[in-house]
């Protein structure tokens, strides 16, 4: 919240907690607008700016439907524009929040399908033209918060013996097919007595106490490779069957059955040829490492003998890994999103310029895809490297100037609410200052280098609440404190998103709460007295600021005359007082 310099004197520093001089000067608070009714959002502004806000953040949060993004015409955004200018001035700042519905790695409704990626990337683009719109500093990208993605990945559990968090459950895609698998932690007891315990998937550096443990990542794709390789050699046997019985046929005289079989041997080498150039396409995609290894081993045969031994190969113990046939949530998602984000800052570096929108992509709930800190950094580096080749080959710029632009264009939206929710991956409750020590800070650590944009709220850990900062037990004071300390706070935006205060609690979202939690004690906001009721005894004494024994040295009279602002104008340009008659119609005012 950056207040004008008429507000100069409420944030003096002689309000100021050693907190509030750390933070509140070096941050902007900005207040999000009523996304359930865009036709709200210019008033808003004009009321937040009466409050000396110099930034907001407008949007809408579905995409399609009924008071949704796409029923929101192009004059709404210049009219954002030029309010927030007129009203916040020329280094106002306007953000946008992206519909929450439109997710960049393309899964929808638990599934994944390429279709549905480009079908965001394309909607996006729509919202990059908007975001353009209300741009006031020509020199300053705005910020649009994209979250990362709304399809679950891993539920996590806290490991008290080795503090860390180990996966619970997780989900698997077969990018093949698009279809979604649950993996979860079991024991299951075989005929023998055997007991075999499965975990999603093995993390490095874990150890597993049980002596038999299994990840189902692992079997579930030993198991689809195997159904691969059985398809293409069962085609290959029926082949060789094929060929035996013409050769007998025609051993013996029988024309007519040796042609029948060897044009089934023909159907046959067609499948399979089929087969096998689906299958390299599969693995083009989910792994490069086993194309390469086909690719190296044919050395460019397209016998489909060949082929089928090298392919056969794939999986022997001792060889080459089995190929990745299915593809954790996170990792898969972290690639197609990259995709997305890579495409869409092409869009906008080619449209606008290198300050032209910025995706700033937002973590979501931590179970979600990209929704921790080093997973959100590796889908944010990926996508800028997608980013740095596309535009080197097509616009020959060099490399140094591609990834300038990459790192301005791409960055993240940190929502310090969102990743308070790993408490419901079973962390034990703890004071705030030790919960930030303990995993919040690591989370934050990961990815504060690529933080372009902030949002702030206040929650328990287990729902997105969006109470007003300190109503839950959000370590938000840390958490900018350990931004302020890495100079990370110069150039982020920052927005309140307190809104669940008039949904839960039935007050207006107002920033009074947020101003107090940091550390700002004037009494402009504060729970004491206002400035009129504190002064009472302050200079004059007595029960009533204007008088104490001196007499009513500001008279209702002289405000009737004169004004007392802009609301009224004195009597020798029209002004009068209330029961006049009108100087310019004679006719009465009041």
């Amino acid at each position: 919240m950056l207040y004008s310099e008429n507000y100069s004197s409420s944030m003096d520093k002689k309000y100021h907690t050693t907190q509030a001089e750390n933070t509140m000067r070096n941050i902007y608070f900005s207040a999000p607008t009523p996304a359930s009714d865009p036709g709200k959002q210019v008033t808003s502004i004009i009321n937040l700016a009466g409050s000396g806000l110099k930034n907001v953040e407008i949007g809408q949060l579905a995409s399609r439907g009924n008071k949704s993004w796409e029923t929101i015409p192009k004059q709404h955004f210049d009219m954002i524009r030029q309010t927030a200018k007129l009203t916040m001035g020329d280094k106002a700042v306007v953000s946008v929040h992206a519909p929450i519905d439109v997710d960049p790695t393309g899964f929808k409704e638990n599934r994944w399908s390429e279709d549905n990626r480009v079908d965001a990337e394309n909607f996006m683009k729509d919202v990059i033209d908007k975001a353009s719109m209300v741009q006031v500093d020509k020199t300053r990208p705005v910020p649009i918060a994209y979250h990362a993605s709304g399809q679950t990945g891993t539920f996590w559990k806290w490991n008290d013996n080795t503090n860390v968090f180990t996966p619970e459950t997780a989900m698997a895609v077969i990018p093949d097919t698009g279809e979604v698998l649950p993996l979860r932690t079991e024991t299951k007891t075989y005929p023998g007595g055997e007991k075999v315990h499965y975990v999603p998937y093995k993390v490095d550096g874990v150890n597993y106490p049980e002596p038999n443990t299994v990840s189902s990542l692992e079997q579930v794709n030993h198991t689809l490779w195997q159904r691969e390789q059985e398809k293409i050699s069962q085609m290959w046997k029926e082949i060789q069957e094929a060929e035996k019985e013409t050769i007998a046929a025609k051993n013996t005289g029988d024309e007519i059955t040796a042609s029948r079989w060897a044009e089934r041997g023909k159907l046959m080498t067609s499948h399979l040829n089929s087969a096998i150039s689906a299958t390299y396409d599969k693995l083009a995609e989910t792994d490069k490492a086993a194309k390469e290894f086909i690719d190296n081993t044919t050395r460019g045969s397209t016998d489909p003998n060949v082929l089928t031994h090298a392919i056969n190969l794939l999986g022997v113990p001792g060889g080459h890994p089995t190929p990745k046939m299915v593809r954790l949530v996170e990792e898969f998602g972290q690639e197609k999103a990259a995709e997305t984000i890579a495409n869409l800052a092409k869009y906008s570096y080619e449209k606008y310029g290198e300050n032209g929108p910025q995706m700033a992509i937002e973590n979501w709930d931590p179970w979600h895809v990209m929704g921790r800190g080093e997973d959100l950094k590796k889908g944010l580096n990926l996508a800028r490297t997608k980013f740095v080749e596309k535009i080197i080959a097509e616009q020959k710029i060099p490399r140094k100037k591609a990834e300038e632009v990459a790192n301005k264009l791409i960055g993240a939206t940190w929502d310090i609410a969102h990743i308070n929710l790993t408490r419901g991956f079973g962390f034990p409750d703890m004071p705030k200052d030790k919960k930030w020590e303990t995993y919040i800070k690591k989370e934050v650590e990961a990815i504060k280098d690529d933080i372009r944009h902030i949002h702030i709220s206040d929650n328990f850990g287990y729902g997105d609440a969006h109470l007003a900062p300190g109503m839950g037990n959000v370590p938000i004071e840390e958490f900018l404190e350990y931004m302020k300390k890495h100079g990370k706070l110069k150039n982020v935006t920052s927005v309140l998103e307190s809104a669940g205060t008039a949904i839960h609690l039935g007050i207006p979202p107002v920033h009074t709460e947020a101003l107090q939690t940091l550390g700002v004690g004037s009494p402009a906001w504060s729970i004491s007295p206002n400035w009129y009721e504190s002064s009472q005894n302050y200079f004059f004494g007595g029960s009533n600021y204007a008088s104490a024994g001196f007499g009513n040295i500001l008279p209702q009279g002289h405000f009737s005359e004169y004004g007392a602002g802009f609301s009224q104008l004195p009597t020798a340009t029209g002004g009068i007082r209330p029961g006049q008659q009108s100087k310019f119609s004679n006719t009465p005012m009041s």
